[in-house]
């Protein structure tokens, strides 16, 4: 059996005002302000990145994501590409280079104690 509310049972009450305080000056909050800090990347894979060479000056030196963009430092070949696992990837398959993936920070942090 469904039941039916009267106007009167489901009436609001109105909030008691004193309860809150009110500022008695009108000037703004003020906040303390915050420079924004970017954070740099650090080049970590450094084995990895010294087959690149140097962008040309038409060439970007990062890509939208402000990743280092690697250049293929081999003649002839014209791989470009900012992750360095698929830089390991080309070295091997197309140079028969095969770069050891350094150690992560974290993994030597946990390694020293």
């Amino acid at each position: 059996m469904a039941e039916s509310f009267s106007d009167s049972s489901s009436e609001l009450s109105e909030l008691d005002s004193d309860q809150f305080s009110i500022r008695s000056d009108d000037s703004p909050i003020s906040t303390p302000s915050i420079r924004a800090q970017t954070k740099r990347r650090k080049l970590r894979a450094t084995s990895t990145w010294s087959y690149s060479c140097l962008h040309k000056s038409n060439e970007p030196e990062r890509n939208h994501q402000k990743r280092k963009i690697f250049y293929c430092k081999f003649d002839g070949c014209s791989f470009v590409n900012a992750i360095t696992t698929n830089i390991r990837a080309h070295l091997k398959v197309k140079h028969g280079i095969i770069v050891a993936e350094e150690e992560s920070l974290v993994t030597q942090a946990q390694r020293n104690h």
